[in-house]
């Protein structure tokens, strides 16, 4: 679950009181601040509809509050005012909720623990602070891994919360993690009366089970049968006895109307304001153009498997409307349609309404096959081809290759493809060399031939060392601008096993000595993924190893230190893979398990695919931070060369240099911080001043002179304490 604000937690709670008298007038506003205690509801709903005071009389409104020791309703107040003011400044914002919760430590632990030093943005950062001032012994909250808990203990300097989970009891989190994953129940909702009153549930689940079931999907909202059956498990462990609770709720359920009752059992059940029913056909039929494509997927989320036929009829209609109105922008129109296609079966005589022989530009197929649903490229690349003649899908080939080159490795794949389907393997063929002989090659490009080498090869072009070079290249120069799921798939690539087999097979020895250096000093990934490959590579080519060896020693011993800031980004990158990426690719696969068949669904083997890689990177990092030692540095002597020194040099061109070494995953250009496990770092180590030492081949330059070894200076140290972002 996302952040639990007092306004979305579980239940009917809300943080604005709809009830209370409206406020008139400025002259209310200013009188009610004067009250001991303040309804916050109706001064909040009056300072926004007060245009340009909006937030002058929030801030007012904020004042009284904390004045009053009205913490929650405070922090209410200033998210809104930070919704409602686009220049607020964040650092503003965090000077007053320290403030706000008394200053110290202990407020200052507190907003760290609600990331309010990231930049993940103030109102995040309040949303999370609103759940975290609530956290406290006996507040009932619950988890989607551990159910329904209690809460123990709270050690906010400690950054822990201590919950007895009914899975699983004396259960430790993190106080930020808590922030994120914990829903609060509130006494009336549904999951406290499951937590402390039992046998309330279980009568009545005896006597009256389609009331039971309107009130968990009122509280708990949409779930099938099968979720409803799992929270139900405690009071109807047989199956005898879920099978009568059921066949009795859905008849009464049916008959009242006020719940849709699904035939399928992976099918949600709903209330059916949620569904949607004449409400929602009405709302169709009266969108405006430019709203309907939003509505379309809500639909969407709404209808996995199709719209039923009276909504869908509605929609195909009004879509025919708006698309022979030719009015909206050709991309748009587009859009449009491919979002129909996902909610019913388009006829040829809706998809003639697009003049699909216009959309030819790079940017403008970039751009659309990037907001495609996976399971709908099949069908769009059709008919992005078909629309021209025979003689011209050569160009309108390359110009989906060149597009889909600037998505995502799931377009590059399915693009390909659907090419390859349609019988212009040729072309692709054609694009792929030509793509390789620049340097420029798009990462996607060269991670899609890596990793279907075996078709490359049969090409008998480009040559596996030339592909090689061109991905560690890549990787060396910062990932390409690829973004972490491309960056990976750009690795997984060359580090399998046929790719390194044909590496090794068509490449000679002098060149493969060469590449092996070039993938050991490069910065773009882990030495973990590096020497996975570099065993793969010695492993065919045992002979190799004690060449190497002898040339230049792949492993350097040093201290397995970095400094505090790199540290922390470490942690902040394993924090957000544990609190968002992996929690959001559970969900992505669960929405994908619900289309059906797992043996021919696209998009459960990505997700899952996803979900690997993403574990693999957790293990990865948490390996990587428990075998490494933060440090400041401020007890190296800089007697020689070591992480931790500001280094004078002289090469033998007579240019001057300072380098400091510092650890494992530091680095600033800008102060002339590398890396101890940098090329030039690893010559340097060990060596004092006054003495020359010798470069590695890989280097530009032969030779150079150190001249000084000292301390780091106080810039450096700023460096090492100061903040760095993920």
């Amino acid at each position: 679950m996302g952040v639990c604000s007092e306004a979305g937690c579980l239940g009917n709670a809300k943080a604005v009181n709809e009830g209370s008298e409206p406020v008139r007038g400025e002259n209310d506003f200013l009188q009610a601040l004067e009250a001991p205690r303040i309804d916050i509801g109706p001064l909040i709903r009056y300072a926004e509809t007060a245009g340009e005071e909006s937030a002058v009389l929030l801030e007012l409104l904020a004042d009284a509050c904390e004045s009053r020791g009205q913490l929650l309703d405070a922090l209410t107040v200033i998210e809104k005012y930070c919704g409602s003011s686009p220049r607020v400044s964040p650092e503003r914002i965090r000077e007053r909720l320290l403030r706000l919760l008394g200053g110290g430590e202990k407020a200052r632990r507190m907003l760290w623990e609600a990331r309010c030093d990231a930049d993940s943005g103030v109102i995040d950062c309040v949303q999370r602070l609103k759940v975290l001032v609530r956290l406290k012994p006996g507040v009932l909250c619950r988890d989607t891994t551990w159910g329904v808990g209690e809460i123990v203990d709270v050690d906010v300097i400690h950054g822990e919360v201590e919950v007895d989970f009914e899975k699983k009891k004396g259960h430790r989190m993190a106080l930020g993690y808590a922030a994120q994953r914990l829903q609060l129940i509130p006494e009336d909702h549904f999951w406290a009366e499951y937590r402390r009153r039992a046998k309330r549930v279980a009568d009545l689940a005896r006597e009256d089970p389609a009331a039971l079931v309107k009130w968990i999907i009122a509280d708990c909202g949409p779930m099938t049968p099968r979720q409803l059956r799992e929270v139900l498990r405690p009071f109807l462990s047989k199956d005898e006895e879920w099978r009568r609770f059921w066949l009795q709720a859905r008849e009464h359920l049916k008959a009242a109307g006020e719940i849709h009752v699904p035939a399928r059992l992976d099918e949600a059940i709903r209330q059916i304001a949620d569904f949607g029913g004449e409400d929602l056909m009405r709302r169709v039929s009266g969108a405006a153009d430019e709203d309907l494509l939003g509505i379309m997927e809500d639909l969407r989320r709404v209808y996995p498997d199709g719209l039923p036929h009276p909504l869908g009829a509605v929609v195909v209609e009004r879509v025919k409307e708006v698309l022979s109105q030719r009015r909206e922008p050709l991309l748009e129109r587009v859009r449009l349609l491919v979002s129909l296609q996902d909610l019913v079966a388009v006829e040829a005589d809706i998809t003639e309404l697009v003049d699909w022989r216009a959309l030819d530009g790079e940017e403008d197929m970039a751009s659309l096959l990037a907001g495609v649903p996976p399971r709908q490229l099949h069908w769009l690349i059709q008919r992005i081809l078909t629309a021209l003649p025979e003689d011209q899908h050569r160009r309108r080939a390359i110009a989906l290759l060149r597009a889909a080159a600037r998505c995502t490795k799931g377009v590059m794949e399915a693009t390909v493809q659907e090419l390859l389907h349609a019988g212009l393997a040729p072309v692709v063929k054609r694009f792929m060399q030509h793509a390789s002989q620049s340097a420029d090659c798009p990462p996607l490009v060269i991670a899609w031939m890596l990793r279907h080498s075996q078709v490359v090869r049969e090409w008998g072009a480009p040559r596996a060392a030339g592909l090689v070079r061109l991905a560690v290249n890549r990787l060396n120069s910062g990932g390409g601008g690829l973004a972490a799921a491309e960056r990976r798939y750009l690795i997984r690539g060359f580090v399998g096993e046929p790719v390194v087999r044909w590496l090794v097979e068509t490449t000679a020895e002098e060149e493969l000595q060469d590449i092996v250096h070039l993938i050991h000093s490069g910065r773009g990934w882990s030495g973990l993924e590096k020497g996975e490959l570099l065993g793969k590579i010695i492993k065919l080519r045992p002979a190799l190893g004690e060449t190497l060896l002898g040339r230049r020693p792949l492993e350097v011993v040093h201290r397995r230190i970095t400094s505090w800031r790199s540290y922390r980004r470490k942690q902040r990158q394993l924090e957000i893979l544990t609190r968002q990426e992996i929690p959001r690719a559970a969900a992505e696969i669960a929405r994908a398990r619900s289309y059906g068949d797992l043996r021919e669904n696209y998009e459960y083997k990505a997700a899952k695919e996803h979900q690997a890689l993403l574990l693999r990177r957790r293990e990865e990092l948490e390996n990587a931070l428990s075998q490494v030692t933060p440090s400041d540095f401020t007890d190296v002597k800089a007697e020689a060369v070591a992480p931790g020194v500001e280094v004078d040099l002289e090469f033998e061109d007579g240019e001057r240099k300072t380098v400091v070494v510092l650890g494992l995953w530091d680095h600033d250009e800008e102060l002339g911080i590398i890396s101890c496990e940098a090329p030039l770092a690893q010559a340097l180590l060990g060596h004092r001043s006054g003495e020359v030492v010798e470069l590695p081949e890989t280097m530009e330059r032969k030779c150079l002179k150190i001249l000084a070894v000292r301390r780091i200076s106080a810039r450096v140290q700023d460096w090492i304490h100061g903040e760095s972002g993920v």
